[in-house]
């Protein structure tokens, strides 16, 4: 129980555009926008990501760096993604995941199916309806056409048992909360209406009731 209570309380004060200002102003756009990709498909682990290199363009940092340069540097955290007064000084990879939810899924559009460059990224293997661009936790924050939300809500509970995690219902709410944020961009809302239209669920994802609840 104390753990789902923690889960709960993960977004509090959590303030996406506050956040999203935050990152742009240290890193860049651009440096902002990769490390989003980065810990929303890779993770945050920092063997497993220290020795990707990234270009920052923002006003504190600015050239090329190595995630394992930044976080070295004290200039990037890899724990956590709470945000309190504690910590609303350290950067937190996964804040920028969070307040960046659209990122990795205008990356994954962009490359080709058979693009290797993400291979082995985790819950990929997980049997889904979801095209690969939607297979990730924060995409819960876009918005998510009725049928695609029930096949993400679906594949977010196994992805959560994979990583022997719990899948919290009121964080995810949360996050669906936030897609009417990002309604605005064009070509992002061209390409989940595209999804919405073609895709066939699954038996499994169809039972998915509550899903009603989001919008």
């Amino acid at each position: 129980m104390k753990h789902r209570e923690r889960q709960a309380d993960k977004y509090e004060g959590f303030d996406c555009g506050q956040m999203k200002n935050k990152f742009e102003t240290k890193y860049g756009p651009t440096g902002s926008r990769w490390l989003s990709v980065i810990g929303s498909l890779l993770g945050t682990s920092r063997d497993k990501i220290k020795n990707i290199e990234i270009i920052c363009d923002g006003k504190e940092i600015k050239g090329a760096f190595t995630i394992g340069k930044l976080m070295a540097s004290g200039d990037l955290a890899n724990k956590g993604i709470q945000f309190n007064k504690k910590n609303r000084n350290l950067y937190y990879i996964g804040q920028i995941s969070a307040a960046l939810p659209q990122e990795p899924f205008l990356f994954l559009e962009a490359l080709q199916e058979d693009d290797e460059t993400v291979a082995n990224v985790i819950g990929y293997e997980i049997s889904t309806s979801l095209p690969r661009s939607l297979r990730y936790t924060h995409a819960a924050a876009l918005p998510l056409g009725p049928k695609t939300r029930k096949a993400h809500i679906l594949w977010s509970k196994k992805f959560a048992a994979l990583i022997k995690s719990s899948f919290n219902i009121s964080i995810y709410q949360r996050r669906a909360q936030e897609a009417e944020m990002y309604r605005s961009l064009d070509h992002m809302m061209a390409l989940l209406n595209s999804i919405e239209s073609s895709i066939v669920l699954t038996n499994e994802e169809k039972k998915i009731q509550w899903v009603s609840n989001f919008h």
